[in-house]
């Protein structure tokens, strides 16, 4: 049973006539008649009831295939669209990964943007650790990865995307005594109980707290290493210490915290859209170009 005979059938059945179905059909009678009859063949029951002048009737054999005919015709021509879709990066699946660097500001907002032009393609996006990152992207697993620079791995391949960097800020309690700072020196923090320590993972985050505590003298003493952003937020406000975090990684819905920017000319992080040059998903051209256009129109600063 093949889609072409499948729609002859359908249009005589809906004409209930050969030389009108074979009309609009762009062909001349006896093909038809003999598409259908081969079709009938096959199925092993007569479909139409042969009148006068080419009037036909279906049989209930013929209203039953007319119901799945239709359908069937109706998959196969939504599947043409998906595939001339997918090829036109219209639809498919686009797998990006980020960091908690990216959890609130404007990435959010681009990811809205690419789904409401997109809305056929399938956008699977999650949050990373920055140690673990490069690895999914030198294997393929990522389409592309929204990071924090350095990387503590080299990446194969990639094309790397320079993004606007994020800053570097101090978080504290709403009733904090710095709460009311407009910025701060990080010398101002001496004698301050830092919830924050740098672990044995050194991420980019952690290794630039490193060096500008190391610049402006202050000794890190906390115990606490965290990777979990809400987590920590979630002490800030009920043990009153004093932490950092990249802007990016505090979601804006929280409340009960302030953030102070450092009056240091290098607090900050230099960030990028990472993906494989040899990758040939054509949603991964369509979301580039988008992120590309918003960072034109400054939506991403």
């Amino acid at each position: 049973m093949e889609l072409t005979q499948l729609r002859y059938f359908v249009m005589v059945a809906e004409e209930l006539h050969f030389s009108r179905a074979a009309e609009k059909l762009n062909m001349t009678q006896p093909p038809l008649s003999q598409s259908i009859k081969k079709l009938e063949e096959e199925i092993g029951a007569s479909l139409l009831e042969r009148g006068r002048k080419r009037h036909v009737k279906l049989t209930p054999a013929g209203q039953t295939l007319l119901v799945s005919a239709r359908r069937i015709l109706e998959e196969s021509q939504r599947a043409k669209q998906s595939a001339l879709l997918a090829k036109s990066g219209e639809s498919g699946i686009l797998t990006i990964m980020h960091t908690d660097d990216y959890i609130s500001g404007w990435l959010p907002d681009l990811l809205l943007e690419f789904n409401q032009c997109y809305p056929n393609i399938y956008l699977e996006f999650f949050q990373g650790i920055s140690t673990h990152v490069a690895g999914r992207i030198n294997s393929g697993e990522l389409d592309c990865l929204f990071t924090t620079l350095p990387l503590n791995a080299a990446l194969l391949g990639c094309e790397i995307f320079e993004l606007p960097p994020t800053p570097i800020v101090v978080v504290v309690a709403d009733g904090h005594p710095l709460a009311s700072r407009q910025s701060i020196k990080l010398e101002e923090l001496e004698g301050e109980q830092l919830l924050h320590a740098s672990g044995s993972k050194k991420t980019p985050f952690a290794e630039k707290l490193e060096q500008l505590l190391a610049k402006a003298g202050i000794q890190n003493r906390s115990a606490l290493c965290s990777n979990s952003s809400l987590v920590e937020m979630e002490m800030v406000q009920r043990g009153g210490r004093v932490t950092f975090a990249t802007v990016g990684s505090v979601p804006s819905f929280l409340s009960g915290i302030k953030l102070i920017p450092i009056n240091h000319s290098d607090a900050f992080l230099d960030q990028a859209l990472v993906w494989r040059k040899d990758n040939s998903n054509p949603t991964l051209q369509r979301f580039l170009k988008l992120t590309k256009e918003a960072l034109q129109r400054k939506m991403i600063t």
